[in-house]
């Protein structure tokens, strides 16, 4: 007879963890796993063999970019403080778009209407954008108007050209006394 512990970690989650499969031999020569539980058997398993001290949530990274999202559809407990319970996760849930490997903590914000760094701010907003959105400002207030109003372009590398502001929250841009904080 052969003897394969089924441990777990999390009884609190509804596994139980007295529960062992018994490989038996059949007179056929088979095989056959059977399930037994402590109650039906003398074996001494008890939940302080099979509990945890401290448990561990695991993240799967979809895009790969070492950075989780937090799903009730993959996201798993552990003993193992250090090592995964599998390929492609991680020990943290901070990816805000784990479709996308440029978008995580620490990435490189981008002129394109996203948050890459997941700081929840776009570059319209972000004020560590590398990249960011620059605004017409035809009133040379040094405010721009909203991208609904027309003219606006990218940055790069944080220049931007004259006629232009990084902010978008003029109210009257033809109008150089009307600005927010004056009339907005």
């Amino acid at each position: 007879m052969f003897i394969t512990l089924i441990l777990a970690c999390a009884p609190e989650y509804g596994i139980n963890t007295t529960d062992y499969m018994v490989d038996e031999q059949t007179d056929t020569g088979a095989i056959e796993e059977v399930y037994e539980s402590e109650e039906e058997d003398s074996r001494d398993v008890t939940e302080e063999d099979t509990a945890c001290d401290h448990e561990y949530i695991w993240y799967f990274d979809t895009d790969g970019d070492r950075y989780g999202a937090s799903s009730p559809n993959s996201d798993t407990w552990s003993c193992d403080p250090v090592n995964p319970p599998g390929p492609g996760y991680v020990d943290n849930a901070d990816d805000c778009n784990d479709e996308e490997a440029d978008t995580h903590p620490g990435a490189t914000e981008m002129c394109d209407f996203v948050d890459n760094d997941c700081d929840g701010l776009s570059e319209v907003h972000d004020p560590d954008a590398v990249d960011f959105i620059y605004h017409d400002d035809d009133d040379g207030d040094g405010y721009g108007a909203s991208i609904s109003d027309g003219g606006w372009g990218c940055s790069i590398y944080g220049t931007i050209p004259d006629g232009h502001a990084r902010s978008d929250d003029d109210c009257d841009d033809t109008d150089p006394n009307i600005y927010p904080g004056s009339g907005c």
